[in-house]
């Protein structure tokens, strides 16, 4: 995932930023907290304050309640009556829920791309999977989220389903973090390696029967595993 912003100023007792700047900073300081919380570093349940935000990443107390915004529109946030704000806890029916969504939209995603697909773009999917394969050789977690992510944002460019990247992208934030939970029990990054691995030969095939039982497979597996990671995690309170 991205590395943490670099302080750039946005201080109170200084001048305005430009507009530019300011939604640079903004950008800056959400990723940051987006990464945050994929990463577990900001557990759920654990307390935000706008204060926290503005010392952390060096914004104004007004960028940092657009940053607010865009996390509650993202579900990462939640605001608890007479607790303020906490980073959001995703129950096994909230996960359920999620991962039922993703799989009928990127089995939708996967149809779409080996209809419209040239063989460059195929050619380009594949140079990502390899990617991720030496993310997961480096045993970097955070590459390979990034990769995963970058491939299937490939197949819904190629596929041109707006709706479906629509949604996808409301969920991606929350995908991650699930996608991070999912890794840390054993034996699950070196599996969905060699399950991606699948979906890329039935696409290459052009097998679109066998890319979609490939992607439900996938899909589902991460499911279980994020379930199970949820299981045996202490309780955050």
């Amino acid at each position: 995932m991205r590395s943490r912003p670099e302080d750039t100023g946005d201080r109170t007792d200084g001048p305005a930023p430009t507009p530019p700047a300011r939604r640079l900073l903004r950008e800056r300081a959400l990723q940051a907290v987006r990464d945050a919380i994929s990463s577990g570093r900001l557990a759920p349940g654990s307390r935000l304050t706008e204060r926290q935000l503005c010392e952390d990443h060096r914004i104004s107390r007004t960028i940092a309640r657009e940053v607010v915004r865009q996390l509650e529109s993202e579900r990462l946030v939640d605001v608890v009556p007479h607790r303020g704000l906490r980073i959001a806890q995703l129950t096994p029916k909230r996960v359920q829920e999620i991962y039922a969504i993703r799989t009928e939209l990127e089995v939708l995603v996967v149809r779409s791309f080996i209809a419209s697909a040239t063989a460059a773009d195929v050619a380009d999917l594949r140079t990502i999977f390899d990617r991720l394969r030496a993310a997961h050789a480096d045993e970097d977690l955070d590459r390979i989220v990034d990769e995963a992510t970058a491939f299937l944002w490939h197949m819904i460019r190629v596929a041109d389903n707006r709706v479906a990247a629509e949604v996808l992208d409301q969920l991606l934030a929350r995908i991650n973090m699930l996608r991070m939970m999912s890794m840390r029990m054993p034996g699950r990054v070196e599996a969905s390696i060699v399950q991606i691995a699948g979906i890329v030969e039935a696409i290459v095939a052009r097998d679109t029967a066998a890319a979609e039982r490939a992607v439900r497979d996938y899909v589902e597996a991460a499911g279980r595993s994020a379930l199970r990671y949820l299981e045996t995690r202490p309780d955050p309170a």
